[in-house]
């Protein structure tokens, strides 16, 4: 099929407020009455406007009860965003039979957006406000093409998901055009600038493509917008894998970005629409968790990675570019893999990928079986940071970390080794499966002893540290298959923690988790804990009591 692009380009895809919206701000210099008196020409939007600016997010202590004050508080930048964005999902909302499509392309489009505020924000700030505009209308030719040519848009749409195939290519083949050509040629229609025009024509080029374009009129503008595409792309699980390379490509050369930079860049995007949701009328339930990505992603570079290894064989053992390529994916797969599972510092576990491993054993636990958790922090860590300073600090975490793990390499009660992560600051957990009560106590004692008697020697001086320790054992109780029971165990598992941290530190405090859950007040921990283990003094006898 090809697609009429005159007569898509002549239809009113968007209201007539939003394009006389778009005309005046393409001016950076356009007054605020001007604004308003755009705005003021749809009640719908004023109204809107005014519900945002008296809530809890910009509300101040006075009420705002019309526009031109509401303009002031806001601001210029900002009220033109708000209504733009409301007059652009006004016309996208329960009107066709591809509802949900048009939510997700409108979803896409407020992600977009944002992405290129937060690039704006660091490397152009006097492009702000054309970089939102930017982000919100580069994929206005998907909407224009689900309005007017659903069906055939809609089987382009699942032939690129279902063969997992870049939609580009796709629309090339079966339309002769691409929605990007479409959204260029509409802002053309609308006579905005050409610099907006060729941002949004760019948007989704290759890496090489955006590299090959620096003689175009505002080449970083172009860049801004196929870096937040591809952030876009990769955060709504479009193509995890090649958005992601796109996506780091893209900013380690123009914005220098390193891994650090691009998580606090994806993450600031993530905030940020989390923070606007009813304001931009979005569902963000559809954003899959950064661990589900990544993991999608590494399917895909493993499947890669495993045809190319076929085609090294096949057709050509001495070919070394096939050989390179082959070496770069599976570079990029360790790259996720790490990225996904462990923390840099310490070089075990990530929080993340332990729930997940937390969650996946509650729900296949069954009849007789028993796990553990463990509750790990060090003791007074916040004075080893500001007495030694933040990478002696950090040397610390790594030697404790390591005695943890040593500890639970040695454990020897399953085939099954415990999973050692780190938490967050100076906190550590371990989940320990297959095990009995006794040994479970065991263990939680082990690794208190081991870390006290394990002196981190450092910069000429010696430090002995210690940690608070606590545990929760559960055993399986049909009654507590339960969305709760995880968040119960840590809580638990951080209470035991803290009765040893209250005690004066370097002890053990394990609990007993066993009371079904009837109710969301009932509470599942023993209050007293079953063993204390005081080791305040490590070269003494280890004292043990019970409760």
């Amino acid at each position: 099929m090809k697609i009429d692009l005159a007569a898509l380009v002549s239809l009113p895809t968007i209201p007539q407020v939003a394009i006389r919206l778009l005309e005046v701000l393409a001016d950076p210099d356009v007054q605020i009455g001007k604004i308003a008196n755009v705005i003021k020409t749809d009640p719908a939007i004023t109204a809107k406007i005014l519900k945002t600016v008296n809530s809890p997010m910009y509300c101040g202590i006075s009420k705002i009860d019309n526009l031109d004050r509401a303009i002031v508080r806001l601001g210029k930048y900002n009220v033109s965003c708000l209504a733009l964005s409301f007059s652009l999902v006004q016309n996208t909302s329960g009107k066709q039979s591809h509802d949900n499509l048009l939510r997700d392309c409108w979803l896409e489009s407020v992600t977009q957006a944002v992405a290129m505020e937060i690039l704006a924000e660091q490397f152009a700030p006097e492009k702000k406000s054309q970089a939102f505009i930017v982000g919100l209308l580069a994929d206005a030719g998907k909407l224009a093409l689900l309005q007017h040519h659903a069906n055939d848009y809609v089987s382009v749409i699942e032939k690129a998901k279902s063969d997992r195939q870049n939609l580009r290519k796709i629309e090339s083949e079966r339309l002769n055009c691409t929605h990007s050509q479409i959204s260029g040629l509409l802002l053309k229609s609308w006579n905005l600038p050409k610099s907006l025009v060729q941002a949004v024509e760019h948007h989704d080029d290759s890496f090489r493509n955006i590299l090959l374009l620096s003689h175009l009129e505002d080449h970083q503008l172009v860049t801004m917008s196929s870096t937040a595409a591809a952030a876009s792309d990769f955060l709504l699980g479009h193509d995890p894998a090649g958005s992601l390379h796109h996506l780091q490509s893209l900013t380690s050369q123009a914005f220098a970005f390193d891994a650090k930079r691009l998580d606090d860049y994806l993450q600031a995007i993530r905030d940020r629409l989390s923070n606007s949701v009813e304001q931009f009328s979005t569902d963000l339930s559809s954003i899959p968790a950064p661990s589900a990505i990544l993991a999608t992603a590494m399917e895909q570079l493993l499947n890669m990675a495993f045809i190319a290894g076929r085609e090294v064989e096949c057709l050509d053992r001495n070919s070394e570019q096939m050989q390179k390529e082959n070496l770069e994916l599976q570079a990029r797969i360790s790259v996720l893999e790490r990225r996904t599972c462990f923390d840099d510092l310490t070089e075990i576990y990530n929080r993340e990928y332990f729930n997940s491993r937390l969650n996946e054993r509650l729900q296949v636990l069954d009849q007789g079986r028993c796990l553990g958790l463990v509750f790990i922090d060090i003791d007074h860590f916040k004075s080893i940071n500001d007495n030694h300073g933040h990478l002696v600090g950090d040397f610390v975490l790594k030697q404790v970390a390591s005695a943890i793990r040593a500890v639970a390499v040695n454990f020897k009660i399953s085939a099954v080794q415990p999973v050692v992560a780190r938490y967050g600051g100076e906190e550590f957990v371990v989940l320990v499966d297959h095990t009995s009560r006794e040994e479970f106590e065991q263990f939680a004692r082990e690794i208190q002893v081991h870390v006290a008697q394990s002196p981190i020697a450092i910069n000429g001086c010696t430090l002995n540290v210690t940690i608070s320790v606590g545990g929760v054992f559960y055993r399986f109780h049909p009654e507590l298959r339960s969305a709760h029971v995880q968040h119960e165990l840590l809580d638990a598992a951080d209470k035991a923690m803290y009765a040893s941290k209250d005690a004066g530190g370097n002890q053990t405090n394990v609990f007993e988790f066993a009371s079904p859950i009837n109710d969301t007040q009932s509470n599942p921990t023993e209050k007293a804990p079953i063993l204390t283990f005081d080791l305040s003094n490590v070269s003494g006898e280890i004292s043990t009591y019970g409760h």
